[in-house]
């Protein structure tokens, strides 16, 4: 599905494709966020994913689709109205498909992943809104999903693909002039439905993240600063994944995750909150949506300066829209306080606020702590390597720095109890191990299922 000011009237419009009906669906926005009733316009056989473009810059945008062994092109007529579509032959399944302009003559051109060819496949824009033959681009297993943004900042646009078969995100990287260097790829968890970018730790260079089906999580992969990924994060989702989108949904700055889940009736939004860090914590709230969800994309359809959400139902043939009211839905921690208004937004801190400061504990609050003790408490290498440890596992959340994290505060507690009364007020020394305690539990719930720091 796809998101588009079509009859350009100020409001964003909904466009979906039908893989049953060969057709895609446009929604024109009332001026208000609601919709009015669909109107379809055939395109080529079993339309897997649309894209929306301005393709002859006449100033209005354009649609393509990916369909079975070809891609379909539908201009608009300037009023939110659609041309019978033209269409460009391909073999095999093509997937997603994307527009941007990868070399850079100011018309936009269009890249498709190519299923069960194992390649992404670029049609460039030969400067009317008509499309060259298609150039093919090695990817590996399955790529199932794409997403364009400039990896290595060089001024030209990037291809990344999301590759179930191997589970793997492949970026290639723009020779500067519409062509592509060979894939590199990067592991994410197992069975990926769908993958989207965005720049989760405001460093300027866009970042990926994964919905996986089979280990029901999101992987996160920072980009390094030089075009290259970081090894994954996953954030464990409540059921499996089939779509993914990127917005900032709170506005603090720093772009979020929304996911749909569709399995066993569980059909759902659910929202990571960016600890605005490039870390992300799951909003207690979930929303619930029609049947069998398949994709989902944002758009500010009421004006307000707030993105909203948009869901394709595939088993219901029917859009969910959900309107962004900031608060109360954006209620992260689920204690009733808007977020904006929240000083702990990010989690309840029932049973974990060791120093009752009303927050969730954490490493950073554990240090300040320690620094106010007298300085011959403890040993000064305890203290730089709790220091060291806790960042490296708030940092980089592998296993190994975890359980190193797990390890130091274990030892900590254990000497702030030998120094309790003698260097360490009995109250202070309560309060120390209690906050430990809390940021143990932390650490080993962030493990995947079934792992521990043990023998």
């Amino acid at each position: 599905m796809g998101t588009g000011d079509f009859n350009l009237d100020g409001y964003t419009d909904i466009v979906v494709a039908n893989w049953i009906g060969a057709s895609v669906s446009i929604l024109l926005n009332n001026g208000d966020g609601t919709f009015a009733a669909y109107q379809d316009y055939p395109v080529g056989p079993y339309p897997f994913s649309v894209t929306v473009g301005d393709y002859n810059q006449d100033g209005h945008p354009d649609m393509a689709t990916g369909n079975s062994q070809e891609v379909s092109i539908l201009m608009n007529n300037g009023d939110g109205t659609f041309e019978s579509y033209i269409y460009y032959a391909l073999t095999g399944t093509p997937g997603r498909v994307n527009t941007a302009d990868y070399n850079q003559d100011s018309y936009p051109d269009i890249s498709v992943a190519r299923v069960w060819n194992h390649t992404v496949a670029i049609l460039m824009n030969n400067g009317d809104g008509t499309f060259a033959h298609n150039i093919d681009y090695p990817t590996v297993n399955i790529p199932i999903s794409l997403a364009t943004a400039d990896f290595n900042k060089d001024g030209f646009p990037d291809i990344s693909t999301g590759n179930r078969g191997s589970s793997t995100i492949s970026v290639l990287i723009n020779n500067g002039d519409g062509t592509f260097a060979g894939h590199v790829d990067y592991a994410t968890a197992s069975w990926l439905t769908s993958h989207t970018v965005g720049d989760f730790n405001q460093d300027s260079y866009p970042d990926v993240s994964a919905a996986s089906w089979d280990d029901v999580t999101v992987s996160v992969l920072l980009n390094n600063g030089d075009g290259s990924l970081a090894g994954r994060i996953d954030y464990y989702q409540p059921e499996r994944p089939t779509s993914i989108t990127v917005s900032d949904l709170n506005q603090d700055g720093f772009p979020d995750i929304a996911t749909v889940s569709y399995y066993n009736g569980y059909d759902t939004v659910s929202i990571l909150i960016n600890n605005e860090d490039g870390t992300f914590v799951f909003s207690d709230n979930q929303y619930k949506i029609g049947s069998g969800p398949t994709g989902i994309a944002s758009g500010d359809f009421n004006q307000d300066g707030l993105p909203d959400l948009v869901v394709s139902n595939g088993v219901g043939n029917s859009v969910s829209v959900l309107i962004n009211n900031s608060s109360p839905e954006f209620d992260t921690d689920g204690d009733g306080i808007p977020d904006d208004q929240d000083l702990c937004p990010l989690e309840d801190a029932t049973g974990l606020d060791a120093d009752l400061d009303g927050c969730i504990d954490t490493s950073d609050g554990l240090i300040d702590l320690i620094n106010q003790l007298p300085p011959d408490a403890l040993a000064d290498e305890l203290k730089n390597s709790l220091i060291t440890k806790v960042r490296n596992a708030d940092k980089q959340g592998t296993k190994e720095n975890i359980c190193a994290a797990v390890n130091i505060l274990e030892t900590f507690q254990i000497e702030v109890e030998a120094q309790r009364i003698s260097k360490i007020v009995n109250e202070t020394a309560t309060e120390l191990i209690n906050y430990a305690d809390n940021l143990i539990v932390q650490y080993l719930d962030s493990l995947p299922f079934g792992e521990t720091c043990g023998p």
